[in-house]
């Protein structure tokens, strides 16, 4: 499946041209991949990471906070705040 993605051409033009939101994207992708996966603080981090190029992704933490998600919180939080 992941060979499929090379083949995609909006995806390896972005990547060619050096577009940093191909990269904000595929963080947050691997963000929700760690989630589903049961590692929330992983996930946050990566989320932090994603959040410190598209800000209006900081509202992920409102919802962690509002769904009690603490240990997604705290990585996105000491991840945003590193950054």
């Amino acid at each position: 499946m992941g060979a499929t993605t090379l083949t995609f051409y909006p995806l390896m033009r972005a990547f060619r041209n050096g577009q940093i939101q191909t990269w904000a994207e595929r963080g947050f992708a691997l963000s929700l991949w760690a989630l589903v996966a049961g590692r929330p603080a992983t996930s946050g981090a990566l989320a932090g990471l994603s959040c410190l190029v598209k800000p209006q992704w900081g509202l992920v933490l409102v919802w962690a906070v509002a769904r009690r998600e603490w240990r997604f919180a705290s990585g996105f939080a000491v991840t945003a705040a590193a950054g």
